[in-house]
């Protein structure tokens, strides 16, 4: 969920806002394989949750032609998250969590 999907909270509705981003290496787990990637994640919270949206850097050739699109990010510090992958190229992806973030992950 990024910035664009901020709702307006004077409609009782949840609205998020930036809490922090992390920068790493990690590994892309996907189908029965696992890639090396470098990672953008920016975490977003709301009332209700905490969530994450970001970029993927790394050797996804294999991923680009799989028709794949759901994979699991380990982060630097050993912390999965489940993401929906979108914009794959043989160069990276862009992805969004599937789910609320650890919490204390941007603390």
């Amino acid at each position: 969920m990024g910035p664009a999907s901020g709702r307006d909270s004077h409609r009782g509705k949840d609205t998020v806002r930036l809490v922090g981003s992390l920068r790493g290496e990690g590994r892309l787990a996907w189908g029965a394989r696992e890639d090396p990637v470098a990672y953008q994640l920016d975490v977003y919270a709301g009332r209700s949750r905490v969530t994450g949206s970001g970029s993927l850097d790394g050797p996804l050739q294999a991923l680009a032609g799989s028709g794949v699109r759901v994979g699991v990010l380990r982060l630097a510090d050993g912390t999965e998250i489940e993401v929906a992958l979108s914009d794959i190229d043989g160069q990276g992806a862009m992805f969004e969590s599937r789910g609320p973030l650890p919490p204390g992950l941007a603390a």
